[in-house]
């Protein structure tokens, strides 16, 4: 099972980042009330935000992903492993 999320931040730290952990972060449920008084916003004045409530449920929604379906329904077994060739990435 790999998480998208820390997938992520190890790309950022290997680039020479911060770690996105490290980070001020904000309530999911606060991101969803400013996002809807920006879409008010929009509505009222025509200016448009990239804060929608669509770009918050994608932000904050958990994804990762697994290819056990793939391995056991296509007998699919990978060339390299994911841990493997990431770190060649």
């Amino acid at each position: 099972k790999v998480k998208l999320w820390d997938t992520i931040d190890q790309a950022g730290l290997g680039m020479g980042g911060i770690s996105l952990h490290q980070k001020m972060k904000v309530p999911g449920p606060l991101l969803m009330v400013i996002s809807y008084i920006l879409q008010l916003i929009t509505m009222v004045t025509g200016m448009h935000f990239r804060l929608t409530p669509f770009t918050v449920t994608m932000l904050i929604i958990h994804r990762w992903f697994r290819i056990d379906a793939a391995r056991k329904d296509l007998d699919y077994t990978p060339i390299i492993e994911f841990k493997d060739g990431w770190k060649d990435t």
